[in-house]
């Protein structure tokens, strides 16, 4: 079963400097809530297409909605993924394609298309999540608000790489 989401947001930067802080995979810890740490596994080609990333993932999002005792302790496990970039278009877009380690039947295709202009870029994030209908159907009656919880979770990264992309030099984000 697939979930596609997506959404935009402008950027007040250029469409180059928005691609640079993207496609330096190492920096995603600065906007995914989720990565803890990330570690390059292969180069790939000379573009950085077909670079593997290795990431470390907090699992909190994927705590029961129910008021009994947790199905799996959670709260501070880390799971890990792969993040294979698939496509990189300087000042248009960044593309990857990322699954669970070890493979369990969950993939996801991300990317972020830019399009700039003379105020700034106009961010666009495309998600589909990828995941095997039986696991699906068990998924979805033990964790119910799930889906609610990743859109969440997407949308903050969108805005995360929003509001460092905008902050002034030298500002926390």
């Amino acid at each position: 079963m697939a979930t596609e989401w997506k959404s935009t947001v402008h950027i007040d930067a250029p469409a180059a400097e928005v691609y640079d802080f993207l496609a330096d995979f190492s920096r995603i810890p600065e906007w995914d809530e989720t990565v803890t740490k990330v570690e390059a596994v292969e180069e790939g080609e000379v573009d950085g297409t077909g670079a593997k990333w290795k990431t470390f993932e907090r699992l909190g999002s994927l705590k029961s909605d129910r008021d009994r005792k947790p199905v799996f302790d959670l709260e501070n496990n880390v799971g890990i993924a792969m993040r294979e970039v698939r496509e990189l278009v300087p000042g248009q877009r960044v593309a990857w394609h990322s699954y669970m380690m070890p493979r369990i039947g969950v993939t996801s295709d991300c990317r972020f298309e830019l399009e700039g202009g003379p105020r700034g870029t106009e961010v666009t994030l495309f998600i589909q999540l990828n995941v095997l209908s039986m696991l699906d159907t068990m998924v979805k009656k033990v964790f119910r608000s799930l889906e609610d919880k990743q859109e969440g979770q997407w949308q903050r990264s969108l805005v995360a790489v929003k509001s460092h992309l905008e902050a002034p030099v030298g500002a926390a984000v």
